[in-house]
């Protein structure tokens, strides 16, 4: 479920990779399960121009065009710095941009590519919504290794956005939609 780097669990994703080479601030890394890929590229992530005008662009959907390169063997860097998403800081916005990305018809967009959740994990976030102590013991422990204010907000935004998929998901079944982000065979 982790995508980008998880303070908490001290690793930048759950996708199986092999640090090819490391030095001061940037590590090149190959994802060795594809199936697996964090839908990286959309956070500031810059390609070769030869390299993009090498695949299908076209649609630019961020996690279909890294999954076209990263089938053609190239590596990405991860470049050790911070990124600020600029927004206009309103939770309706955030929700708004959420829905977005749960109603999305996948198939409609011909997308190649997205993370399916695995449903041991599933499983292990709903519980931890449910009982919502283990949010908070999270925060406690993201706050200790990197010391943010922010940290407080995490139980409840992780809370409402698990509340927030539950109603979009049980939409869709109402509506005869499949919810097509549950791997079906994990």
């Amino acid at each position: 479920m982790y995508e980008r780097y998880n303070y908490i669990r001290g690793k930048w994703t759950d996708s199986p990779i092999e640090i090819v080479h490391e030095k001061e601030g940037v590590e090149i890394v190959k994802f060795l399960d594809l199936s697996k890929m964090p839908p990286i590229g959309s956070n500031g992530a810059f390609f070769r121009k030869d390299i993009l005008l090498s695949i299908k662009y076209d649609p630019f959907i961020h996690t279909d065009v890294c999954y076209r390169i990263l089938q053609k063997g190239y590596l990405f860097a991860i470049v050790d710095t911070e990124m600020i998403h600029k927004q206009d800081g309103k939770f309706s916005t955030f929700i708004k941009k959420k829905n977005r990305r749960l109603n999305r018809n996948y198939e409609e967009l011909g997308r190649e590519f997205y993370q399916k959740v695995e449903t041991k994990k599933l499983i292990s976030l709903i519980l931890k919504c449910i009982f919502f102590l283990p949010l908070v013991f999270d925060a406690i422990v993201g706050f200790i290794k990197k010391p943010s204010l922010v940290w407080f907000l995490h139980p409840l935004v992780t809370e409402l956005t698990f509340i927030n998929a539950v109603f979009q998901s049980i939409k869709k079944l109402l509506k005869g939609q499949e919810i097509t982000h549950i791997s079906k065979n994990s």
